[in-house]
């Protein structure tokens, strides 16, 4: 069983802020069509990506994703459950298309496949090591998918399933 939860603020490119200090960054109008453009290059985005997500269907995929929302635009939200992980998780697919296409984007999904044994039979254990009793934390950051330890929850038994065996 494969299971993933996991969200990320969506956005494009913010390099273009990097021009002004600090101090510069308050005032002018400089600044206000900067962040005019920005939004315009969010508003694009989002439609890209809401045209992207329609592939994806429950179980496989269920994803809330809001423009706006209070101070924050950009919010998905997104859910995975799969009996197996073939080619490559949905969820993982997501942040590998917002990596491409939204450098400005940020989050974190965690990953449990129980079939990540490291044997490297039926696309298992992609580094040799069994990590079928963790999460993996994927983490998306500045146009780059990491695939990180979880520090939190794992291993999963015995801290999530203490009567269970590994």
């Amino acid at each position: 069983m494969l299971n993933a939860i996991g969200w990320v603020v969506v956005r494009s490119s913010r390099e273009a802020y990097k021009q002004f200090s600090t101090a510069e960054a308050t005032v002018g109008p400089e600044i206000d069509d900067l962040d005019d453009m920005i939004a315009r290059a969010d508003a694009q985005l989002f439609d890209r990506l809401e045209k992207f997500l329609a592939d994806f269907k429950p179980p496989d995929l269920d994803w809330h994703f809001h423009r706006y929302m209070n101070h924050l635009s950009g919010m998905l939200a997104f859910s995975s459950s799969r009996n197996h992980r073939g080619i490559r998780p949905s969820a993982v697919e997501i942040l590998r298309w917002l990596a491409e296409n939204s450098p400005g984007s940020y989050g974190l999904v965690y990953l449990h496949d129980d079939e990540d044994e490291g044997d490297g039979s039926h696309a298992r254990g992609r580094d040799g090591t069994d990590h079928s009793n963790e999460f993996r934390v994927w983490r998306l950051l500045n146009g780059r998918v990491d695939e990180l330890d979880d520090p939190f929850l794992s291993p999963i038994v015995p801290n999530i399933n203490p009567n269970e065996y590994a």
